[in-house]
């Protein structure tokens, strides 16, 4: 008889606790069904455009995309050399050729001032500046 009661009380205490949640959880389904229903109306006032009501065309706000005009198409192949073609450098310019020298050495990068790697190989970079010659 006392396993009994007990098994009683315990059930009592549960069929409360869910009595309660049940109750939270409506509240809380009228306040999203509200909000749904507020939502529903927005979007169909956003939705709306010349197209599918009796708007003007000029109280349109976006105009519809005009497709692809413009775009360009994407290659599929890489820039620079292709596969299975040799690479075709510029000539460096000869020692007698060149004006003023500037040696840079970076030991971080100047975008995110992150550590370089020390690597072997240097490479070298000619820059041309095209001044008009006086007569």
């Amino acid at each position: 008889m006392g396993k009994l009661l007990e098994s009683i009380r315990f059930l009592e205490k549960e069929n409360t606790a869910l009595t309660k949640l049940a109750a939270e959880l409506r509240a809380e389904l009228a306040v999203l069904r509200e909000e749904n229903v507020e939502l529903r109306a927005d979007l169909a006032v956003l939705c709306k455009h010349s197209g599918n009501s009796s708007k003007p065309p000029s109280s349109d706000i976006v105009k519809p995309p005009k497709g692809n005009l413009g775009k360009r198409k994407k290659s599929r192949r890489k820039i620079g050399a292709q596969n299975g073609h040799p690479k075709h450098d510029r000539i460096h310019f000869t020692d007698d050729q060149i004006d003023t020298t500037i040696e840079h050495e970076l030991t971080s990068c100047p975008h995110c001032n992150g550590k370089l790697t020390q690597t072997d190989k240097v490479t070298k970079t000619q820059q041309v500046e095209l001044v008009d010659l006086l007569p």
